[in-house]
């Protein structure tokens, strides 16, 4: 048998599809914004020295770890190894963990002993690690 009736004609669609396209935009937008923090740390910079504001009291009362041109690690005059300084801070000051930790490295010694005692402390629990600076004159 036959049909009989009427067919049904498609028209087409003259309209571009855009959600593919928006697609591919975000994630070129996203892409991008990962990248761009890389690309700035390229750029050579010689950083201006700053007059800094005077610290607060509470600021004072925070503990400071001084590191001098050998490597060595002071909490006071106190001598640490990084093991033994990771340690006093855990167990005799874990207060301390939640507060501010600055440290205060020679301008001479190596960059990578700073980050190993940074990544220490922050192993350790520590939540907020400042550096210290001078003040220009």
């Amino acid at each position: 048998m036959r049909r009989s009736g009427l067919r049904v004609q498609r028209s087409q669609i003259a309209e571009i599809n855009v959600t593919p396209f928006v697609d591919v935009l975000l994630v070129l937008v996203v892409v991008l914004l990962i990248a761009s923090p890389f690309l700035q740390r390229q750029i050579p910079l010689d950083l201006p020295k700053e007059t800094l504001k005077p610290q607060s009291d509470s600021a004072k009362k925070r503990l400071i770890i001084s590191m001098n041109k050998k490597g060595e690690f002071f909490i006071g005059t106190q001598k640490y190894s990084l093991e033994k300084l990771i340690n006093q801070i855990t167990t005799k000051m874990p207060g301390q963990l939640e507060e501010r930790i600055y440290i205060r490295a020679d301008r001479t010694i190596v960059y990578d002993k700073v980050i190993h005692l940074m990544a220490g402390l922050k192993k350790a629990g520590a939540k907020r690690i400042g550096l210290m600076v001078d003040e220009a004159p």
